[in-house]
């Protein structure tokens, strides 16, 4: 999913965000104006943060992964 981040101001370059359809980990670049990436953060949602905290058996993993698609098809169908 592509979506311009707001809270960026446009001096600094061109943000962009991708987000992760697995896990909903959003992955903000800024652009210079000459298309160079000048910086990158990573913005992980609580649920992944959690995931590594403990072991997941497959299964367990498999349905965190499922739970979070569904939500976020949700979520794109609202929009």
């Amino acid at each position: 999913m592509f979506e311009s981040d707001s809270k960026v101001k446009s001096e600094i370059g061109y943000p962009t965000a991708l987000q992760c359809e697995r896990c909903d980990t959003v992955r903000t670049i800024i652009l210079s104006i000459h298309g160079e990436i000048t910086q990158t953060w990573y913005d992980y949602t609580d649920a992944y943060l959690k995931s590594l905290e403990r072991k997941l058996s497959r299964q367990e993993a498999r349905a965190e992964v499922l739970k979070h698609q569904k939500s976020y098809k949700r979520h794109l169908k609202a929009v």
